[in-house]
């Protein structure tokens, strides 16, 4: 996978009036922090980030160009206006390649178009807790659910990844992620059925 980059410059605004000039001149507020480095007040594109933001997660590996100097990180977290839609502040960790990371990785779940016509799908959880070295570090985890068949689920322990030596996972292998069931429909006809076929008693 190809690096992705990020430009950040030094900021020095402060105070509620200075972060709101900063916004309308096309910036957003952050701090990078982390990696053996003292907490750092920058400033990032906002078109730039709402296009990295667009592609990539929360959580995804980035190397931040700061006045020049390229630094490992991750987005730890962001910040949006009451609607969801405005970018408010960004939250960037610098990284080691020696030192681990906690994270979230969120879940992507594929062959849904595969399962059983009429059935319910729900998906429980949307991602899982990990910890890894910033080499192995992903954002998405795709899992298979195409093989379901009714009354199955899904927990964190069916996942492959629980058997990856690179990754350390916090999230209860108990906890389910994926079931699937009947359609109302479906159990209103097999229900139909049961009861057409029951024998008749005088």
């Amino acid at each position: 996978m190809s690096k992705l980059f990020l430009t950040a410059s030094l900021r020095d605004a402060l105070g509620t009036n200075r972060l709101k000039k900063l916004r309308s001149s096309g910036q957003v507020p952050g701090i990078l922090y982390g990696g053996h480095m003292d907490p750092t007040a920058i400033s990032v594109n906002k078109l730039e980030m709402d296009k990295f933001l667009a592609e990539n997660n929360v959580g995804s590996k980035v190397y931040v160009n700061l006045e020049g100097k390229e630094i490992m990180a991750f987005v730890k977290a962001v910040q949006k206006d009451v609607f969801g839609l405005n970018l408010l502040n960004v939250d960037l960790q610098a990284l080691t390649k020696t030192d681990k990371v906690k994270m979230f990785v969120r879940l992507n779940f594929v062959g849904k178009d595969k399962l059983p016509i009429g059935a319910i799908s729900q998906e429980l959880a949307s991602e899982i807790e990990v910890e890894t070295f910033p080499d192995q570090m992903i954002d998405t985890l795709n899992v298979d659910v195409a093989n379901l068949q009714f009354g199955d689920t899904v927990k964190v322990s069916d996942l492959p990844i629980m058997n990856d030596e690179n990754f350390r996972i916090f999230t209860s292998p108990d906890l389910t992620l994926f079931t699937l069931i009947h359609s109302k429909a479906q159990s209103d006809a097999e229900e139909g059925e049961t009861e057409a076929t029951e024998p008749v008693t005088s």
